[in-house]
């Protein structure tokens, strides 16, 4: 029957509004399907784009995670056997780690020690298969495509090797921060997980820990899998070399074994290596042999692997999509990590996907234009895009306006510490402008002097600093026959960076002051006003609202001005003692070396370490060896203490964070922010974790007793545009 134009056919709806019939049903379902994918894929990228800039994090975490995976079962029957958790998780870390740096040093020095050979081998191999095709027994073009793939692996493993080569000091940070990470994941995995699914509720909770088992389970049985895999094929293959007389075994086999980790590329191109020697060393023959053997022996590890621990195998699209993914996100860390990962995520998505069905959807009826799950994913994307775009907006604009930003820092940082001083002095009959002054005045003018002081003394004296480190950073060098290089390389580094955010700081004397002199004035009038004009923002809201964003924002103002207070403490003692013993033993630079140790104290962990690595270099450039013993035994002991006890208590009480986090936040801060995003990464997230709670139950639903229209407005927002343009109503995540 002909209709109208401008009618509606009410069958072509994605979620009951009817949709014109101008616009076919086809466009109707890509339009929805189209701006949800949209969405999905620009949240991915921007969380890309993060995990890129925060490079060695992203990867010590990458690293934790997996290595965690593969020993948390050895863990948990070690548990299970009344092993305490942090005797458990350190023995667990212990063995990932070890297995990994030893597998790692014999990898290196075989592949380095023999790795002219291999490329003479194959390149030989490449002659005689030149040879073969010139005999018509090889077809030119499978000939090409050999050395086209020849050429093209070993143009991609220089560069990719020869960066990891060239970036020694970013390797060991990732094992060294993985390390901890993987230590604190192993022994508090249970809170982490529960502190993570804290704000949910029981049943979504269950739902969680199902979804989070599933993908645990599913990257512990793929890792294992594989380590195994590969460790049986490569002595597979080194016997079968060795059996044949082939040169080269050892490094052919630890070949095929890393190969392992790279499914089908890395295998192809590890056996294409040992084919081609074959082929060089004994003919054409002797490597058809050597291959049908691969072939046969790869077959019988998997069907042994599979009988045991019934795993299933990894559908090959998912590698062909995630393999070429991760190489170009991340090089060859991005190969090795990117299958595991996917495997991980699809086995938590798929149970996650089944949880999202609606628990009354008819099983018969006709599937929906656009599946719950995606829709979901899409509404949670579109919102957190809004979420972090409104954070960038934030920094970018602190970076942009840094005269304006700086002193609106200094002031919240100045006014949540004094803020109990002049409750303090307004109880005592004070009123709260003269204690807001005289507060203000006096702590100001004492931080300016000082800060002045240091200034002049760190400014005078900072090249002496970095070049008596030098001095001792080779007498290190030759004291152990030229082992110390990298000694030498990270003292120029640090000694370097040091002299040049000195100078800097120098030379914008008058900016500094305009900062400090405007951050006090804010610092006085938040003292004075901040209550009133706090209550004036927030008198509008609910009771129950106000009742709650005012204890999160006294949590705020307690964990800002405890952290300051605290890791200020823990500063000054560190300096202190340490200036106290170099005037003792005679070392010079005492003072500025301890002006340098009280401002990196306020940089948890890396401060006070880079501070008594530079004291320790001055030790052995002017001390007798008895000196040099003493301080660097002092230095020890007082990181130790301080890193594992003082600080960890500190951090603890005041900011309520993990010390895995702070261990990762630092480093975060530093790309991002730099030496003053390293500064301020603590106590950010400090506030964050003592306010987000609050923010979330303030944000969410009102209770019932609340107006009944704006308890709907909240419940039912848009969740981006319906098919025929209008605002379809959003589905509340799960």
């Amino acid at each position: 029957m002909d209709r109208q134009p401008g009618t509606t056919d009410p069958t072509n709806v994605e979620t009951g509004a009817a949709v014109p019939l101008a616009i076919p049903f086809w466009l109707v379902r890509l339009g929805a399907l189209g701006w949800r994918a949209l969405v999905i894929a620009a949240f991915g990228a921007v969380i890309v784009t993060i995990a890129w800039a925060i490079g060695t994090v992203t990867a010590a975490v990458a690293v934790a995670v997996l290595a965690s995976a593969v020993v948390m079962p050895i863990v948990h029957r070690l548990r299970a056997r009344g092993w305490g958790a942090s005797r458990a998780a350190a023995v667990g870390t212990a063995l990932a780690f070890g297995v990994l740096i030893l597998v790692l040093a014999v990898a290196a020095v075989v592949l380095v020690r023999y790795g002219p050979d291999l490329v003479a081998a194959v390149q030989a191999g490449l002659d005689a298969l030149r040879s073969e095709q010139a005999a018509g027994r090889i077809a030119p073009q499978i000939f090409s495509a050999i050395v086209d793939l020849v050429s093209g692996s070993r143009d991609w493993l220089a560069a990719n090797v020869g960066a990891i080569a060239g970036n020694v000091a970013a390797l060991g940070s990732i094992l060294l921060f993985g390390g901890f990470t993987t230590f604190y994941l192993l022994a508090n995995d249970h809170h982490w997980w529960d502190w993570l699914t804290s704000a949910l509720d029981d049943r979504r909770r269950t739902s969680a820990d199902e979804i989070g088992t599933a993908g645990a389970n599913r990257l512990a049985e793929y890792l294992q899998s594989v380590t195994v895999h590969a460790a049986l094929t490569g002595f597979a293959v080194f016997v079968l070399l060795a059996i044949l007389g082939v040169p080269l075994a050892l490094p052919l086999a630890v070949l095929v074994f890393a190969g392992g980790f790279i499914p089908y590329l890395g295998s192809i191109v590890a056996i294409g290596a040992v084919l081609l020697a074959t082929l060089a060393s004994i003919g054409s023959a002797g490597m058809v042999l050597v291959l049908a053997l691969i072939v046969l022996a790869d077959v019988a590890v998997s069907r042994a692997l599979a009988r045991r621990s019934g795993a299933t195998r990894v559908n090959p699209a998912i590698i062909l999509i995630a393999l070429p993914i991760g190489g170009y996100v991340a090089g060859f860390f991005g190969l090795i990590t990117a299958v595991p990962l996917t495997v991980a995520l699809m086995a938590a998505g798929s149970r996650l996907a089944h949880d999202l069905q609606q628990p009354d959807e008819d099983p018969t009826a006709a599937p929906p234009v656009v599946p719950r799950w995606l829709d979901l994913l899409a509404g949670w994307s579109w919102r957190l895009l809004i979420g972090l775009a409104l954070v960038a907006i934030t920094f970018a604009g602190i970076a942009q306006i840094p005269l304006l930003a700086l002193p609106l820092i200094v002031a919240a940082v100045l006014a949540a510490t004094l803020a109990p001083m002049v409750s303090w002095l307004e109880a005592r009959g004070w009123s709260r402008s003269r204690a807001a002054a005289v507060v203000t005045a006096g702590v100001s003018g004492v931080i300016v002097f000082l800060t002045a002081v240091a200034l002049i003394v760190l400014v005078t004296n900072v090249a002496d600093i970095a070049a008596e480190a030098g001095v001792g950073a080779g007498a290190a060098d030759d004291a152990v026959g030229g082992l110390a290089g990298l000694l030498s390389g990270l003292s120029d580094e640090i000694g370097g960076e040091i002299v040049q955010a000195v100078l800097a700081a120098s030379a914008s004397v008058a900016a500094f002051a305009a900062i400090i002199v405007v951050g006090v004035v804010l610092t006085f009038i938040a003292l004075r006003d901040g209550r009133k004009a706090w209550e004036s923002v927030t008198t509008h809201l609910a009771p129950w609202r106000h009742e709650e964003i005012n204890a999160a924002a006294s949590r705020a103002v307690s964990v800002l001005g405890g952290y300051m207070l605290g890791t200020g403490a823990v500063a000054l003692f560190g300096a202190g003692t340490q200036w106290l013993l170099m005037v003792i033993l005679g070392i010079p630079l005492a003072l500025p070396v301890f002006v340098l140790s009280f401002f990196g104290g306020y940089i948890p962990y890396f401060g006070s370490m880079i501070t008594t690595f530079m004291a320790d270099l001055l030790a052995l450039s002017t001390g007798d060896p008895v000196t040099i013993i003493v301080f660097v035994a002092f230095t020890l002991v007082f990181n130790v203490v301080q890193g594992n006890v003082v600080q960890p208590l500190v951090f603890s009480r005041a900011v309520s964070l993990h010390p895995a986090i702070i261990l990762l936040a630092i480093p975060a801060g530093s790309a991002l922010g730099g030496i003053l995003g390293m500064f301020l990464v603590v106590p950010f997230l400090g506030v964050v974790a003592a306010t987000w709670r609050s923010v979330l139950e303030v944000m969410g639903k009102p209770p019932a007793s609340e107006d009944q229209s704006a308890s709907t407005a909240i419940a039912t927002p848009p969740s981006g545009p319906a098919p025929d343009g209008s605002a379809s109503p959003a589905v509340e995540p799960a």
